[in-house]
């Protein structure tokens, strides 16, 4: 079983169209065979999350219009050098160039717009609506409390998973949600299970030199 994190659900927004079509690719081969999931909790921080990719990518083109406005594209006049074939081709560039740098504001512009024109229609979001379907979103199945008291007990004694994880701003549960909704996942198919994620958590594993 194939059940993936936040931070890999948002890899395509930092990747190119290509590479996304393949990543596609891969999770309809892994849903076809019943084999991909996702926690419920792992959804709903990719919703939480997936503003803020759009938004990075968005000031970046801000940022670069913004360089190109700053910019000064200008050369002054010497009408000394006007017989001067060197000057002469100066001129000629620079005239090119600042037709360039207007045209380039255009697109930019036209870039801006259509980012903010996104609401969940970007190709990622269209992608994940066919691919993470209902029936692979796992919600966990203990009640609040239990996972409340189970948490608070493994940070107190510290017991992996999730202790190490008890100063963010969600006080670290929401991974050990995640971890709990992968145990009741194999548990419910019998299956083994790869967890995929970016993340390096060396207290949900004995690590040994240089091997984890």
């Amino acid at each position: 079983i194939i059940v993936l994190d936040t931070n890999i659900l948002l890899v395509p927004f930092d990747t190119n169209e290509k590479n996304f079509i393949d990543i596609k690719n891969i999770y309809l081969n892994y849903k076809a065979q019943n084999r991909l999931f996702i926690p419920a909790r792992v959804a709903r921080e990719f919703a939480n999350n997936r503003a803020n990719k759009i938004g990075d990518v968005f000031l970046q083109v801000r940022q670069l219009k913004d360089n190109l406005n700053s910019g000064n594209f200008k050369i002054n006049q010497y009408p000394i050098l006007d017989n001067n074939n060197d000057y002469k081709e100066l001129i000629r560039i620079f005239s090119s160039i600042q037709t360039e740098i207007k045209e380039s504001r255009k697109h930019l512009e036209n870039i801006e717009n259509h980012i903010q024109s996104w609401t969940w229609n970007d190709i990622v979001s269209i992608a994940y609506k066919e691919i993470f379907t209902p029936d692979i979103i796992v919600e966990v199945q203990k009640s609040k409390k239990e996972i409340e008291e189970e948490f608070a007990f493994r940070i107190e004694y510290k017991i992996a998973p999730g202790f190490k994880d008890s100063k963010k701003i969600d006080d670290g549960i929401g991974d050990f949600v995640i971890w709990q909704t992968l145990l009741e996942i194999a548990r419910k198919n019998c299956k083994n299970l790869i967890f995929v994620t970016n993340d390096q958590k060396n207290d949900w594993f004995y690590k040994q030199d240089k091997i984890g």
